[in-house]
């Protein structure tokens, strides 16, 4: 299984990049998640799930390959990013 998921931004592109690293390292924290930089993509991964990151000048994309084996649903992942995404980087219309 494979999300995708994209989020506008309107900030300087080292200032999204220093949000998604505060993030990772979040992640890191709470789930073991692990995480290298290769420029403006972050890549991350635990056991079952593994990914990307890349911070663009007008947004962040965001792709989660998962194992079937893994035991959480699509939905559940697809809710959890997107409040990491809302919570972060807010819809920059409102």
């Amino acid at each position: 299984m494979a999300i995708r998921m994209s989020r506008a931004h309107q900030l300087p592109r080292e200032q999204a990049r220093q949000i998604v690293d505060r993030v990772a390292r979040e992640l890191q924290q709470d789930l073991g998640l692990s995480y290298t930089w290769e420029n403006n993509l972050l890549r991350f991964q635990r056991m079952g799930i593994q990914g990307h990151i890349e911070v663009l000048a007008d947004c962040i994309e965001v792709f989660i390959q998962k194992s079937f084996l893994v035991p959480i649903s699509e939905h559940w992942l697809k809710e959890q990013v997107t409040q990491y995404l809302d919570r972060h980087f807010p819809d920059p219309s409102t």
